[in-house]
């Protein structure tokens, strides 16, 4: 195959999440992303893939 060089913004895409969140919660607005459901359905499926990878890679159920 090819090799293609990625550009990575150099924010950190971790930071500006939780200043998203900050700044909601110091002006009391609803965030509208980065939602707490779409957080745990990420650690779920986090989780899935690490079970799955101390098992040489056998599928496991992911509940996310």
């Amino acid at each position: 195959g090819t090799r293609t060089t990625v550009e990575l913004p150099a924010a950190d895409a971790y930071a500006a999440e939780v200043h998203y969140f900050l700044d909601c919660c110091r002006t009391g607005e609803t965030p509208t992303r980065c939602l707490p459901k779409d957080s745990a359905a990420a650690v779920k499926v986090a989780l899935a893939l690490k079970e799955s990878r101390a098992k040489d890679g056998e599928q496991v159920k992911c509940l996310a």
